[in-house]
């Protein structure tokens, strides 16, 4: 999950919660593997705003370099 950006990730996370597709068609539409739009699926709210809080910090910093 490394390599997806904030916006990706929570389209994704939009189209789980959405149920109108499957994990399988989320995860073609967005290039990714069927474990990672899992990974997402599984993340509480709490989890998931981490994260996406971690991936801002770690791309501020990199930017910072």
């Amino acid at each position: 999950m490394a390599d997806i950006d904030v916006r990706t990730l929570r389209n994704i996370r939009k189209a789980v919660l959405s149920g109108k597709k499957t994990r399988k068609e989320i995860a073609e539409k967005y290039g990714v593997s069927l474990s990672t739009v899992a990974r997402i699926a599984r993340m509480s709210d709490k989890e998931f705003e981490e994260y996406i809080q971690k991936k801002k910090e770690k791309k501020r910093k990199k930017k910072k370099c």
